[in-house]
């Protein structure tokens, strides 16, 4: 009706007019007509006349339009009613007015209108009106009515695939932009609405669309769920998993079951990744990785069998299949990711090189290298992105593994109650080479990195990919050392950020805390246990446990280094430097108690010698009895060095 209008060219005197025809004193008939002029006279470009037209327009009219009941002996049918009044709603989607109370109270409304092929409703109040904020959108959402419509669940024939991804898209910017007003101002209230919209409509919504879907609709699901628990606040999430312990499961399940479908895709398999280490992070590890079963030896020669294999026993066993398929992925990606780095870094001095040659007459060629300069900044900001991703699935995989390994150990020695669920020898002996070969690209890129910069460790701490490359390294090397050689290269490199980070105030990470582990593991082999002593890496452990002071949790493990060094080199890491010989006589006043304590005075206390002499008494204040939970720290460093001292004796 409103298309066979003529075009009219709007002034003030056509806009009042119109404005008074919406006056509440006025007849619905002329309130009507109004409506039907407005949207020919406003110009959205314009806001000065917007704010006009919004002050005076009539919100209660538009209600009741919405909410009118098909009559039969109506002249205008029902749609083209509700139609007329989402039209003049939409035309008020501006940042500014999309936020007043006059809009967010008739989302309710807007969102009982949603009916199949109601093309209205679709363009005005899903492309426009997602714009909306805060809690009255959330609240908008709750009443049952509004969840019924919303919760994306009616069977395929009642909803096409786009208006099915136009829902997704409406109900993705309510509860992110409510989110990113938590981040900015918190409030419990609005926390709450956030939470039980999560629980009662996103993740049982979502979920199943990730799982069931084969169209679109999977994809726009995907992409909301990874959004959404990338920015809602971690303790919501938390405080969801803790309240639905057995609905959390169902949905996790659901995600595998999408994601299995969907890393075979290579246009979503960046998003898929992104989700699972977002879900890694907020929910562990127990939702990917599975262990099989374990099942009797000639048990397990018969499932090998496909035609004997029950659709459970097929379905676990896809379960574990899917965690290795997980990490292979990753540790493809990585591989591909350090690769470009190491191409970006030499593509930048050919350009630099490039561009001291070129000509200043070239404008047209310096145009083009700044548009292929932004495209590289663009694939550049994609890839920071992604290897942080891939560091985070490889450090959960790392975890899982070494925990596997030890049980898969147990169950060979036969340990009781060790063979209840494994994972499958094979599928781990394959995510060990992956990672391996994974780690091996880690390395070689850290070696560049110490290269180019010249040792300059300052810039090495100041570089965030190299930085996390550095922290992924020491979850692995805590558990393994079989690149003795590509190890022993990045030696200084991983020393000299120690070292660095001790020296520097307020440092960004706690490097040498978080290596530790790794140069425990690494001084046990002596080669390796060569190099790190060339870098200086016990005077880097001096002078952390020197400027950590006072604070045994802290020095526990640097101490345990030094011991172990001790044990095993003499008096070449003893004397070395008064620095070294300074921190060796702290810990010697740390690990000992006061003259006649038990633990000390034992006969299992650690031997003197000629190149060892037993350390000094400590006085008072260094007893154990006077500090708490020293006494099995002390146990801790006293085991090291004994064992250290039989593997000397043995040779």
């Amino acid at each position: 009706m409103a298309d066979t209008l003529p075009n009219l060219i709007p002034t003030d005197d056509d806009l009042n007019h119109c404005l008074a025809l919406l006056a509440p004193s006025a007849t619905d008939e002329s309130k009507f007509v109004a409506l039907l002029l407005l949207p020919r006279l406003l110009d959205q470009k314009d806001p000065q006349t917007m704010h006009r037209v919004f002050a005076g327009m009539n919100f209660g009219f538009l209600e009741r339009l919405m909410k009118t009941k098909s009559q039969q002996e109506a002249e205008i049918p029902e749609e083209t009613l509700k139609s007329i009044a989402v039209n003049i709603l939409s035309c008020f989607c501006s940042e500014e007015l999309i936020q007043t109370k006059q809009m967010t109270a008739r989302i309710s409304t807007l969102a009982g209108l949603i009916t199949p092929n109601f093309t209205t409703v679709k363009d005005g109040l899903f492309y426009r009106n997602r714009k909306t904020v805060g809690s009255h959108a959330i609240a908008s959402l709750q009443p049952s009515h509004i969840i019924h419509h919303l919760t994306l669940q009616p069977s395929p024939k009642s909803f096409s695939a786009t208006e099915r991804t136009l829902t997704i898209v409406l109900l993705r910017h309510v509860h992110l932009n409510a989110s990113a007003i938590l981040a900015s101002a918190p409030s419990a209230h609005l926390s709450s609405l956030l939470k039980e919209s999560l629980r009662t409509v996103m993740l049982p919504s979502l979920t199943a669309l990730v799982r069931t879907r084969q169209d679109a609709v999977k994809f726009e699901a995907l992409g909301a769920l990874r959004e959404m628990i990338e920015f809602v606040p971690g303790e919501i999430l938390h405080k969801i998993e803790k309240e639905e312990p057995q609905r959390m499961p169902i949905w996790t399940n659901s995600i595998r079951v999408g994601l299995r479908q969907i890393l075979g895709n290579s246009t979503y398999r960046e998003t898929a990744l992104t989700l699972i280490a977002l879900l890694l992070r907020h929910f562990g590890t127990g939702w990917l990785f599975r262990p099989i079963t374990a099942h009797p030896p000639s048990a397990r020669r018969i499932e090998k069998s496909p035609a004997h294999k029950t659709p459970a026993a097929a379905d676990e066993e896809a379960d574990a299949r899917f965690s290795a398929l997980v990490v292979q992925l990753a540790c493809v990606e990585t591989r591909l990711l350090l690769d470009k780095l190491q191409d970006r870094v030499e593509g930048r001095r050919r350009v630099e090189g490039e561009r001291e040659e070129r000509k200043e007459g070239e404008r047209e060629e310096r145009k083009e290298g700044e548009r292929e300069e932004r495209k590289e900044g663009e694939r550049e900001e994609r890839e920071d992105k992604m290897l942080p991703v891939c560091y985070e699935i490889l450090e959960a995989a790392i975890r899982v593994l070494s925990e596997a390994m030890d049980a898969v150990e147990k169950a060979e020695e036969g340990e009781e109650g060790s063979n209840d669920g494994t994972f499958d020898a094979e599928l781990l002996l394959r995510m060990q080479e992956a990672l391996v070969e994974t780690f091996r690209a880690v390395l070689e890129y850290l070696k560049d990195v110490q290269d180019n910069h010249a040792d300059d460790m300052k810039a090495i701490l100041a570089d965030m990919t190299a930085l996390a490359s550095v922290r992924v390294l020491a979850s692995w090397l805590a558990e393994e050392a079989s690149l003795e050689k590509e190890i022993a290269a990045v030696m200084r490199l991983l020393v000299g950020v120690c070292h660095e980070s001790t020296s520097t105030p307020t440092p960004i990470i706690d490097l040498t805390s978080l290596l530790t582990p790794a140069f425990l593991n690494l001084t046990s082999s002596a080669f390796l246990r060569l190099s790190f002593l060339s870098a200086g890496g016990h005077i880097a452990m001096a002078s952390y446990v020197r400027s950590a002071g006072p604070a045994p949790d802290r020095v526990v493990g640097p101490m345990q280094v030094l011991a172990g060094l001790a044990a095993v080199a003499g008096r070449e890491v003893v004397g070395d430097t008064e620095l070294v010989k300074d921190v060796w006589e702290g810990i010697g006043r740390f690990i000992c108690g006061e003259p006649g304590d038990p633990e000390i005075n034992s006969t299992d206390s650690v031997a003197s010698s000629p190149d060892r002499p037993h350390p000094p008494r400590a006085p008072a204040a260094y007893s154990t009895a006077r500090r708490p939970g020293c006494h099995h720290r002390c146990e801790d460093v006293l085991h090291v060095v004994r064992r250290g001292e039989g593997r000397a004796a043995g040779r």
